[in-house]
């Protein structure tokens, strides 16, 4: 589904670039490419006996892992409304992060922004959680295996612009509503010397949270090319949020006809996200 969503979103934001280049309604069109680097917090919360997926997260250890490129388009009719959409790749180039927005401009400087945005994470190992369990040696068997996990949310907020001859800079505090997407794991346990087998089937539910994502932006204006106008861009945004992924949890003993079915309440991670990228733009 979360595949789904970005090749939809990549499509928008494709065609809205197409159309920008000769639709007049526009009066300011910018093309941007980015390097970028992402840094993750997230407390590590104890949990007796469950699993816990945000103890498992990629986080400022791996921060080189989160380096990402991006590309976006933006589209403004004077001071009415403007378009945005970003796309950002991370190093196995599959975009699967994306950013769309709405901007309805009060006046030539402040305005009010609404949007949509999708972000994966990395996720470890759980060898380490199920030994914690069980007294006696096992090993562990994954028969479907979730190593990322997506963020769904939408946002909106207030966005002001400043401009100064060759300089301009966009703040923007935004806040909304997210949830990390749906998915399911399933975990076989076995006794070592011994057919004892444990099976843990999870099935995570939607939990909407309420996050605070401000961003600074700014451009600087460094030469004209015929009609265009090119440019650098350094661009800081901040995501915080109280988030968990709760989940049923069924756990089957020996065999497939016993079971227990539980639903599992984690207590909120302090989740954080700091982003900072740089590169050029063209402005036409």
């Amino acid at each position: 589904m979360i595949r789904i969503i970005v090749i939809f979103s990549t499509l928008i934001i494709c065609q809205l670039s197409l159309k920008a280049q000769n639709d007049k309604h526009f009066t300011n069109k910018w093309f941007s490419l980015h390097e970028g680097f992402r840094n993750i917090l997230s407390d590590q919360i104890t949990t007796e006996n469950r699993l816990d997926f945000l103890n498992n997260l990629y986080t400022q250890d791996e921060v080189s892992d989160f380096s990402y490129f991006e590309a976006s388009i933006k589209l403004r009719r004077n001071d009415k409304y403007q378009i945005d959409g970003r796309l950002m790749l991370y190093n196995n180039l599959v975009p699967y992060c994306f950013n769309l927005s709405y901007t309805r401009w009060l006046n030539s400087s402040f305005g009010i922004i609404v949007g949509s945005m999708a972000n994966r994470y990395y996720l470890t190992e759980f060898y380490g959680f199920y030994p914690s369990i069980f007294e006696k040696d096992i090993t562990v068997r994954y028969i479907s295996r979730q190593w990322n996990i997506s963020h769904l949310g939408f946002y909106l907020g207030p966005t002001y612009q400043l401009k100064y001859k060759t300089i301009e800079l966009n703040v923007l505090l935004k806040a909304g509503l997210g949830t990390f997407y749906p998915f399911q794991q399933r975990d076989i346990i076995k006794e070592n010397k011994s057919n004892l087998k444990y099976v843990y089937d999870y099935k995570t539910r939607s939990n909407y949270t309420m996050f605070y994502m401000p961003e600074a932006e700014l451009l600087i204006d460094l030469f004209e090319y015929k009609k265009a106008i090119i440019g650098g861009r350094i661009k800081l945004g901040y995501t915080y949020s109280r988030t968990a992924i709760n989940y049923d949890l069924t756990i089957y003993k020996w065999n497939y006809n016993s079971s227990r079915e539980e639903l599992v309440r984690l207590p909120k991670h302090n989740f954080q996200q700091l982003d900072w990228d740089f590169g050029i733009f063209i402005r036409w």
